[in-house]
């Protein structure tokens, strides 16, 4: 399944007129006789395999488009690798939310058990942040893979009560998704769709989105690592995930924990969108750690629950609009397709 199957007609026949104008081809259209990855990320080894067959097949990989909705700094190679914004040319899946003053000042959709999200969890429990956000939590502790963790025994006995939890508008529930949301709402099963808009009610009423990105997820054991070390350890960072589209269009600001490394909000500032550094402190982009990253969030959601949630909902509201209008009216095709010519021209330049 090739990353442009859910795109419209006009915008798949807009991408291969460029590709036959320009010789390029998409790295799913070779003929590969093994099978290529679906899921967030390539990883070194696939772009090796991927090398060692275009050499064997004399095609070159200079003319071969891979194309990632989310994108790993990974070693160089000949490849034309591009992120692919497909969550934000898909922005129109989502209908926005009513404008209305919140009165929450946060949501913060955990989901699924992740180490990462349940230590940032714990840091609003321990604050006494919890009243103050609408929160879910679709899983309990995985204390069996991760025995040697950071969680303290109020933590986990305060999960043991209240996960997991789940939000149906602004009616919390404490059983799983899947025993009171409909069936369609999944893929596979298992993961809740982030398209879905059962949660339109939340963001009207909570001032910030807290969001937590799947690839943010660190182990216990490299919580208090370098993000360096971390990548030389897992070869993985993030670019961003659909997650960021909800509070955009939502006209709603955002603290955005994306991936394994620093400086993550240089990717959304090099697509044109504007973080909120104008407004509250956002050194947690820079953060050398995860548990850094993850104390300073606790530390910035702890001042800003100080302010209401109606003067930070008016404080925000210049830059909200802004990055909305940057998001429907961006012709993320047009940004898609210049990343890959500036790219081929970069490459040209270097060999």
């Amino acid at each position: 399944m090739a990353i442009t199957d859910s795109l419209t007609h006009h915008h798949r026949t807009r991408i291969e007129a460029f590709f036959d104008q320009h010789g390029l081809t998409s790295v799913y259209d070779l003929q590969l006789p093994f099978p290529l990855k679906n899921a967030e990320n390539f990883e070194n080894a696939d772009l090796d395999r991927l090398l060692s067959y275009c050499i064997k097949n004399n095609i070159d990989p200079g003319k071969i488009v891979i194309s990632e909705s989310t994108l790993n700094v990974l070693h160089n190679t000949p490849f034309i690798h591009v992120h692919f914004p497909i969550n934000l040319i898909n922005h129109y899946t989502l209908q926005e939310s009513i404008e209305q003053t919140p009165t929450k000042h946060f949501n913060y959709l955990a989901g699924n058990y992740h180490y990462d999200r349940y230590m940032l969890l714990q840091g609003f429990m321990e604050n006494d942040l919890l009243d103050n956000m609408h929160w879910s939590a679709y899983r309990n502790i995985n204390t069996d893979i991760h025995r040697h963790h950071h969680f303290t025994n109020e933590f986990l006995d305060f999960c043991k009560t209240n996960t997991p939890r789940t939000l149906v508008q602004l009616n919390s529930h404490n059983c799983y998704p899947e025993d009171i949301l409909d069936s369609n709402l999944y893929v596979d099963g298992a993961f809740i769709k982030d398209a879905n808009n059962m949660d339109n009610q939340i963001f009207s009423d909570s001032a910030i989105t807290i969001t937590v990105d799947t690839m943010a997820n660190t182990l216990p054991k490299l919580y208090n690592s370098t993000w360096h070390d971390i990548s030389k350890e897992t070869n993985l960072t993030m670019f961003y995930t659909a997650k960021i589209i909800k509070p955009i269009k939502h006209k709603r600001p955002f603290i955005n924990l994306i991936g394994k490394g620093k400086d993550a909000d240089k990717y959304l500032t090099s697509m044109g969108f504007q973080t909120f550094n104008s407004i509250w402190n956002e050194d947690y982009y820079s953060a050398e750690t995860p548990k850094e990253r993850v104390d300073q969030v606790v530390n910035l959601c702890y001042n800003l629950s100080k302010q209401s949630a109606k003067d930070i909902f008016n404080d925000t509201k210049d830059i909200c609009n802004y990055n909305y209008n940057i998001l429907t009216q961006t012709d993320w095709i047009e940004w898609y397709l210049n990343q890959i010519q500036q790219t081929f021209l970069i490459k040209q330049a270097i060999t």
